[in-house]
C-alpha cells in the first residue's frame, strides 16, 4: 500500500473555481487578480464597489 505524501490534490487548479469567481466579480463591475509565483504561493485580489444604502430603503428578506 501507498501513502499519499501531500494533502495537495494531484491536479491542483484544474476545476472552474477562479474562472466562475471571475466572470462574477467582473459583471459586478469588479476587479479580480491573481498573484502568483511559480512553486511557492498564490493570492486572489477581489475589489468590489459599494455603495452605502439609504436609510428610507427597506432591507431585502431572503427566503
Amino acid at each position: 500500500m501507498q501513502v499519499k505524501q501531500s494533502n495537495r490534490p494531484a491536479h491542483a487548479g484544474t476545476g472552474p473555481g477562479l474562472p466562475f469567481a471571475k466572470t462574477i466579480v467582473e459583471l459586478h463591475g469588479g476587479q479580480f487578480d491573481i498573484i502568483s509565483t511559480h512553486g511557492q504561493c498564490m493570492a486572489v485580489r477581489v475589489s468590489l464597489h459599494a455603495a452605502i444604502a439609504d436609510a428610507s430603503e427597506q432591507p431585502l428578506s431572503v427566503v
